[in-house]
């Protein structure tokens, strides 16, 4: 019991505990649930080096993250927002590029360090979980140069009635940009595997009214 005593203590805003805390609650699911009557209830965080205050907790229904006074993310109705409170997107990220800080840039980053010609090193896919047809049906794709670290970016799409992607559109580590070709050769190049169509190019007014080339 003396030790135990020890570290233990009632303070005049709460309870401090010296060592670790252990709760078993059985098959009950909520283990420990934490009130408050201010705006946020907040558990903190710190360790030897912690210069600032790291907590989560709850603002209204919302979960929120913060560092310091700064709230750094969100939860809110299955959204996540980082730099922003009202959330609108599945994933919002918000901040000001004054000056081109880039603070609402996303970054992808490959740890492959022995990257290869054609190696992916990021990409989006868009997944569809129509019934029976279940599949991603189109990608942005950045592919390794395989020289000076530079990439050729990929848009892919898949037709209907296939199982996978395939690529429409690409723009090389030159700036060219190919449609129907993954090695163009000039700013913009069309090419059409098959032969007997009627053009490879058309500008257009109207749905009547155009030019094939």
């Amino acid at each position: 019991g003396g030790t135990e005593t020890q570290r233990l203590a009632t303070t005049a805003t709460g309870i401090d505990v010296t060592g670790t805390v252990t709760v078993d609650s059985g098959t009950v699911n909520n283990v420990a649930t934490f009130k408050s009557t201010d705006t946020y209830a907040l558990i903190n965080f710190e360790d030897s080096n912690s210069t600032a205050d790291v907590a989560l907790g709850a603002y209204a229904d919302d979960m929120v993250f913060r560092l310091g006074a700064s709230e750094a993310m969100r939860i809110s109705s299955g959204n996540v927002g980082i730099g922003i409170s009202t959330v609108n997107r599945k994933l919002e990220v918000a901040g000001n590029n004054n000056a081109g800080s880039k603070a609402n840039f996303i970054r992808i980053t490959d740890t492959d360090t022995s990257a290869t010609a054609a190696n992916p090193q990021g990409g989006i896919e868009f997944y569809t979980s129509d019934t029976g047809n279940e599949n991603v049906t189109a990608s942005i794709v950045n592919l390794y140069a395989g020289s000076g670290a530079g990439s050729e970016l990929t848009f892919n799409t898949a037709p209907n009635g296939a199982s996978g992607v395939q690529e429409r559109l690409r723009i090389d580590y030159l700036g060219n940009v190919g449609i129907g070709t993954d090695t163009p050769s000039r700013k913009a190049q069309i090419t059409e595997p098959s032969s007997g169509t009627n053009g490879q190019l058309r500008l257009a007014y109207d749905a009547t009214n155009y030019a094939d080339y």
